[in-house]
């Protein structure tokens, strides 16, 4: 009986490569976090949507702390650099600062399985992790806290108590995002009335002008 092999076509097909299967594991397991939260996710759940082994994701993604944490991290650099780009802007704050808010919001708009994430992080849900995540996330808070005390000392904006005032505007970006995106895909007015929203709390609560027309940024 002759043995099975392969067909020729399949001993050319190039696999995944290493760094593809990494994002591949990723992506999956950020859609079931989002879905399902951090605890409720086993890696078995990620394995099986992944359509890999568990031993796959722990050679590429480490454990299940291990690759939440780094789906938080990316997010947490990506959020630092818009805000870095925005603080550097010229010009009149209340332009500059609305244009970080929309380009916040389009963000979240643009990846929505991130505020989901990001609220049920906020409502406690990371059990074990929460120390790690809290560490990750230091540095964006004091880049956000040095900004509005330093816009604040010289009279720009009203001043505020920067960890309540993240915390309470976090909350409002984040609920504005999820209820625009729970219908896919996204119609553009749903992201205007966001921004828009967005806008209206955040510029107001800093003593700014929420009508003010947003700079234009890319991302």
């Amino acid at each position: 009986m002759p043995s099975k092999t392969a067909e020729p076509h399949t001993l050319d097909r190039p696999g995944p490569s290493s760094d593809e299967r990494r994002e591949h594991i990723r992506k999956v397991a950020e859609g079931l976090f989002a879905e399902r939260g951090f605890a409720a996710t086993s890696m078995r759940t990620v394995a099986r949507a992944a359509d890999v082994q568990v031993g796959t994701i722990y050679y590429h993604c480490g454990s299940k702390a291990q690759l939440f944490l780094s789906l938080y991290s990316r997010v947490i650099k990506r959020m630092a650099g818009i805000v870095r780009s925005s603080s550097a802007a010229t010009g009149d704050l209340d332009p500059t600062v609305g244009a970080l808010i929309d380009r916040t919001v389009a963000f979240f708009v643009e990846n929505p399985t991130v505020p989901r994430i990001l609220q049920r992080i906020e409502l406690g849900e990371l059990e074990g992790i929460a120390e790690s995540q809290r560490l990750l996330q230091q540095p964006l808070f004091a880049l956000v806290a040095a900004e509005l005390s330093r816009r604040a000392d010289n009279g720009e904006i009203r001043a505020v108590d920067p960890e309540s005032f993240i915390v309470a505007a976090g909350a409002v970006v984040l609920g504005l995002s999820i209820d625009a995106t729970r219908s896919l895909p996204v119609d553009p007015a749903r992201l205007a009335a966001a921004q828009t929203q967005a806008r209206a709390f955040i510029l107001g609560a800093l003593g700014l002008d929420p009508a003010s027309k947003p700079r234009q940024e890319t991302t």
